[in-house]
């Protein structure tokens, strides 16, 4: 094989290889998870998160897993395994069913009769499978 075709297709592989971290690894980190409500429902919890993809190619939101924080406390897991597809320049909603733990209420509930709800700093963290790579995510309600 010739030098010239060497390089060029060593040229040709760095730019694939770049063209995929910036496509997959990029595109994945700046998706931005706002909260839009919280309600009851089922046996405890409805989170519903805003998730908005400010890039010009659709990306794979393929689970999220996670807990949720009251002051700081743990009170619940979170999942979602399903799936979806935020479409480029979209907003899309993911929604969680959550079921507190008891003893991270409790806490929670001594804090509430002490200083009223005006203390509560609520935080969802946790991770999220985008386009097959895990990204961090916290979200403050």
């Amino acid at each position: 094989m010739s030098k010239g075709i060497s390089q060029a297709l060593v040229i040709g592989g760095i730019g694939f290889a770049l063209w995929y971290a910036w496509k997959y690894l990029v595109l994945g980190a700046g998706l931005q998870f706002i909260p839009l409500s919280v309600s009851t429902g089922g046996n405890g919890l409805v989170v519903n998160l805003g998730v908005q993809n400010p890039t010009s190619s659709p990306v794979v939101l393929s689970s999220f897993a996670g807990s949720l924080y009251v002051n700081g406390s743990p009170i619940a897991n979170v999942s979602n395994f399903q799936g979806l597809t935020v479409a480029a320049n979209q907003q899309t909603m993911l929604a969680f069913n959550v079921v507190p733990n008891w003893i991270g209420l409790g806490s929670d509930v001594v804090n509430i009769i002490q200083n009223g709800f005006q203390g509560l700093n609520t935080t969802l963290k946790g991770v999220a499978n985008i386009n097959g790579n895990a990204i961090p995510v916290m979200v403050n309600f």
